[in-house]
């Protein structure tokens, strides 16, 4: 209660000062002379004197003309600021195009590796084919017949293992890395691969079953060079199988 009581005393004071002080203010004389245009104008107050120059002093004859300076300048700098983001923009458009352009050629230059390590399987294969027919043509009973089949499922399967590898490798990289590579392809080529691995160990045993030590030898390049085959594309179906995608997992276990 003494603080509260104090604390309004103290404002009355305050307050009865301020109103003398405008009062003396009110009753004070004050003395306005002005020369004209071109000439200094003398302002007395309370023994005070502030003096102002007119425009003819050396103030701008028109008032005008700083504003008009103002606006020409943020006229220019907003001028020069549509210049800066169109060159802003031109740079950010031929980034996206290089970019894309070295995008598209990586992807042309993954497509020519993949399409000429196809035609370079598919040569090989067809000729370890022709060698084992032509061994088969020289031999007589079941071996000749047992290699001629072999032969000619091993051409069929490259070509069926092939197709796959296209439709592997075409898949788009965004699509990949959402849902993975292609899963069922990838089935695909495994079962064949299989397949091919049960027929070369046939081959070996008939190849033990070969009097002619010409013969044998002819057969095992073939055999290498059909198991040279395998090894690549595992390799790659292995690599595809791999990457890293968000949903990955899940398609994978809808193609098993």
């Amino acid at each position: 209660m003494k603080y509260k009581f104090l604390l309004v005393s103290i404002l009355i004071v305050f307050f009865s000062l301020t109103m003398s002080v405008y009062a003396a203010n009110q009753n004070s004389g004050t003395t306005v002379g002005s020369q004209g245009v071109g000439q200094a104008t003398m302002v007395q107050d309370d023994n005070v004197q502030v003096q102002t120059v007119s425009p003819g002093q050396g103030a701008p004859a028109n008032p005008n003309v700083n504003q008009q300076q103002i606006q020409q300048r943020l006229q220019d700098g907003s001028e020069a600021g549509q210049q800066v983001q169109g060159q802003n923009q031109m740079n950010n458009q031929n980034n996206e195009n290089q970019i894309q352009n070295n995008q598209q050629e990586q992807l042309q230059a993954e497509s020519g590796n993949g399409s000429e390590n196809s035609q370079q399987r598919r040569s090989q294969v067809a000729n370890a084919v022709q060698e084992m027919l032509n061994i088969a043509n020289i031999m007589s009973g079941g071996i000749g017949e047992q290699v001629r089949t072999i032969a000619q499922t091993q051409n069929q399967n490259q070509e069926r293992l092939e197709v796959s590898l296209e439709k592997i490798q075409s898949r788009a990289g965004i699509v990949k890395f959402l849902i993975g590579s292609n899963y069922g392809e990838i089935k695909t080529v495994r079962q064949t691969l299989e397949q091919n691995r049960e027929q070369i160990q046939q081959l070996n045993q008939i190849r033990t079953q070969i009097e002619d030590e010409g013969g044998q030898q002819l057969l095992s390049e073939q055999i290498a060079v059909l198991e040279q085959t395998n090894t690549e594309i595992e390799a790659f179906i292995n690599d595809s199988e791999s990457t890293f995608s968000l949903l990955g997992w899940m398609f994978k276990l809808f193609s098993k």
